[in-house]
């Protein structure tokens, strides 16, 4: 199978999106394609350029677009493309760039699911995110100028699928209607309306409403991390689920505030959870284990 794994950004996440490029390559070898979207005009590093397969620039609107009206990539209509700017796969992997992956199973996983499913993605619903209010206040506050003009209210406090990670065949159907809800946003933008780009609310709203096909991705496969912290297994070296029976996690997710937080793994001090950080400290738990 023709599998490409996709992420993208803008230079200020570049560093992010350099470590997550590293753990594909790192953890799943040349097994399956790389390509990245350019959000913006600085040049693409040499880190991230050497270890991926095709960049796609999709940085024209970047300079015009302002950050508080929500997010480039919404507002240029890039996730939705992805068949268009990407041609020749038999699978788009979408990954976002504040993600980094510690292991193939999610990969693997989508490949036979999407042969029956329109998209596989991650309602964000987990036992161990019980706290943590789901769809957040933020994302009520921003539905209604993401949404359609006119849409079913009901469906705001439906579990948000989040956009972070999904994988869908180019052939299925919610590349098109995602495409065409995104430039309805574009259009009511451009009348004046107060519009909010999210790409990941009329997604939502589209597959609460319509048809679609969904296989839903398990915690493992998206792992929020501000909604919990994951578990330190000390003896595996890896992240994992931090209940019985602590299940490795495929893909980390530092959205939000998480991409800072400094987080205690029971290690001696507080740490960041990027991937840079994270293989240091393994680096030195080895290093200890020979002493």
């Amino acid at each position: 199978m023709r599998h490409m794994i996709v992420t993208g950004c803008d230079a200020a996440h570049f560093d992010l999106a350099t470590d997550l490029i590293a753990s594909i390559r790192e953890t799943c070898d040349a097994k399956f394609k790389i390509g990245f979207v350019r959000f913006c005009t600085t040049p693409v590093p040499k880190a991230i350029a050497n270890l991926v397969d095709e960049i796609v620039d999709c940085s024209s609107e970047y300079a015009q677009f302002d950050p508080q009206y929500g997010y480039y990539a919404a507002y240029a209509n890039i996730k939705p493309s992805l068949p268009k700017l990407f041609r020749g796969m038999d699978l788009l992997t979408w990954v976002d760039a504040d993600c980094w992956v510690q292991n193939d199973v999610t990969f693997r996983k989508v490949e036979i699911a999407s042969g029956t499913s329109d998209i596989c993605i991650h309602p964000i619903l987990d036992v161990h995110y019980l706290t943590f209010p789901m769809p957040s206040d933020r994302t009520v506050n921003l539905y209604a100028r993401a949404a359609p003009r006119q849409f079913d209210e009901s469906k705001i406090r439906q579990p948000m699928m989040n956009a972070g990670v999904f994988s869908a065949r180019p052939a299925s159907p919610i590349w098109a209607a995602w495409r065409s809800a995104q430039k309805d946003l574009r259009k009511r933008f451009v009348s004046g309306e107060s519009i909010y780009f999210s790409d990941e609310i009329p997604l939502n709203y589209l597959l609460q409403t319509s048809n679609v096909r969904i296989f839903p991705l398990r915690g493992t496969d998206n792992w929020q991390t501000y909604a919990c912290q994951p578990r330190f297994d000390v003896d595996a070296l890896r992240l994992v689920v931090p209940t019985f029976p602590f299940e490795p996690i495929s893909i980390i997710h530092l959205a939000g505030s998480s991409k800072d937080h400094l987080f205690d793994l029971g290690v001696g001090k507080k740490v960041k959870l990027r991937y840079r950080e994270f293989q240091k400290i393994k680096q030195d738990m080895k290093k200890m284990r020979l002493e």
